[in-house]
């Protein structure tokens, strides 16, 4: 898309930590459609939808409201089923079998963040992903400060969830994403609501 930087020219991560995403199959487009339709009840919300995506491509997907971008997002990272078409991610199909490990593939930044943010504190938020990893306490944390550090919200590690603006949500939902280091990131109309530096912060 025109515009948007390349994030292969990104410097190195700035902690001890790396949370370069984990590519299964650095050869396979990173997701991928075939033929892909939806419908609710009798009418299309998508319809014949094919695409890929490569490794560290950046893609604006834009359209009026009721055009279909959440439903495609859903479908990606495996909420929704299609009613026809199939989706690949790192070219392996996605179906029931691989939804029950659908986090090493797909993270999903919701709309609304309340819709995200479940835990007392950010720390603890941010880290509930790669603590169910079973990682060692020290691994959790090298990721959990990393995420911190690059979404900007370190100093906020101690604060309970209920006392962030909306903005300091959302950057806390994807710092929870990054440290779960998936091949692909999905955001779900990231600057709704935001102000304009809250923009700037979050992407």
């Amino acid at each position: 898309v025109e515009g948007v930087k390349d994030v292969r020219s990104e410097e190195h991560c700035p902690n001890e930590c790396d949370v370069t995403p984990e590519y299964k199959d650095p050869s396979a487009p990173v997701v991928s459609c075939s033929g892909l339709t939806f419908l609710y009840d009798r009418d299309a919300a998508l319809h014949d939808i094919s695409f890929e995506v490569g490794k560290g491509e950046i893609v604006v997907l834009c359209g009026p409201n009721g055009a279909g971008k959440t439903t495609l997002l859903k479908l990606l990272s495996g909420i929704l089923r299609p009613s026809s078409g199939k989706v690949f991610l790192e070219g392996e199909l996605l179906d029931k079998r691989m939804r029950k490990r659908i986090f090493q593939y797909v993270g999903l930044l919701c709309q609304d963040p309340n819709d995200q943010l479940f835990c007392t504190h950010v720390r603890e938020d941010i880290g509930y992903g790669p603590e169910n990893l079973h990682l060692s306490a020290e691994s959790v944390r090298q990721l959990v400060d990393t995420a911190m550090e690059l979404m900007e919200v370190s100093d906020l590690a101690d604060r309970p969830i209920h006392r962030l603006s909306y903005g300091q949500m959302k950057r806390v939902g994807l710092a929870g994403l990054i440290a779960m280091k998936p091949p692909l990131l999905l955001l779900d109309e990231p600057s709704a609501n935001l102000d304009p530096a809250s923009i700037r912060q979050l992407v």
